[in-house]
C-alpha cells in the first residue's frame, strides 16, 4: 500500500504541475471553461479520497486479521508447511507479525493463516498455558502484541 500511496503522491505533483502549466499557457481571449476546471478538480479530489479510504480499509483488515489470529491462541491447528507441503499439527501459543503478515506461533513454526487446514479447541489446561504466554491488546490507537519471550510490538492505526 505504501507504494500505491507514493504513486498517488507522485500523481498529485504531476497533476498540479500540469494544471498550473495549463492555466499559465491558456489563451487569455478563451480562458478555460469553469465547468472543465471544476470537473478536473473534482476528479482529482475523488482519486485522493478513494486512496485514503483504501488505506483505512487495509488498516481495518489488519486489525481484523489480528483478532482472528488471536482467537486461535490456545487452539490446536493442523496446517501445511508451504515449502514441503507436509501437514503438521500443534498448539497455537501466540501471534506474530512477520514481514507484514500475521502468523501463528505453533511450536518452532510461524504459520500463516492461509496455511491452516483445521482448528480445534484444546483442553482447558493447554488453553490456559497458551494464553498466559502470549497476548494481544486492541485499543483505539492501535494494537499491542506481546510474545511469550516478553518482546512487544505496537501497531499504530
Amino acid at each position: 500500500m505504501a507504494a500505491a500511496l507514493g504513486a498517488v503522491s507522485g500523481l498529485t505533483d504531476m497533476f498540479l504541475s500540469l494544471f498550473t502549466t495549463q492555466l499559465k499557457n491558456q489563451n487569455p481571449m478563451e480562458p478555460m471553461d469553469n465547468y472543465q476546471f471544476t470537473s478536473q478538480l473534482a476528479q482529482f479530489t475523488e482519486i485522493e479520497q478513494i486512496t485514503n479510504l483504501t488505506s483505512k480499509f487495509e488498516q481495518f483488515l489488519k486489525v481484523q486479521e489480528l483478532g482472528n489470529a488471536n482467537a486461535m491462541v490456545g487452539s490446536r491447528v493442523r496446517y501445511t508447511v508451504p515449502d514441503t507441503g507436509e501437514e503438521k499439527e500443534g498448539l497455537v501459543t501466540g501471534v506474530r507479525l512477520d514481514a507484514g503478515q500475521m502468523k501463528l506461533v505453533v511450536g518452532d513454526d510461524l504459520v500463516s493463516l492461509s496455511s491452516v487446514l483445521e482448528v480445534t479447541k484444546a483442553d482447558a489446561t493447554a488453553q490456559a498455558t497458551a494464553q498466559n504466554t502470549a497476548s494481544a491488546k486492541i485499543n483505539e490507537t492501535g494494537v499491542n502484541l506481546t510474545s511469550p519471550q516478553g518482546a512487544a510490538l505496537n501497531l499504530s492505526l
